[in-house]
């Protein structure tokens, strides 16, 4: 799995709002880059998601909170500034 820095950002984000989730167009704004992002992050079976009228609603999975641990104990320069 290759994550970007912005894949890890948000799922920082998903991870803070906990079991509220966060709207899709909250975490990227492009609707064309917003597709792509949330699959891929929801095939790596990091985020689930949730669809309701046009929108979506995007949460953080057990996998992306151990990832997240990892990642602060590991490398904790890749959550400066994210």
């Amino acid at each position: 799995m290759t994550l970007l820095k912005s894949h890890i950002r948000i799922l920082k984000e998903l991870v803070n709002k906990g079991e509220k989730g966060v709207t899709a167009s909250k975490l990227v704004s492009k609707r064309e880059y917003r597709v792509k992002v949330i699959k891929f992050l929801e095939s790596e079976g990091l985020v689930k998601v949730s669809y309701s009228g046009g929108g979506m609603r995007v949460y953080a999975t057990e996998r992306a909170k151990k990832l997240l641990e990892r990642i602060e104990k590991e490398r904790p320069e890749l959550l400066v500034n994210s």
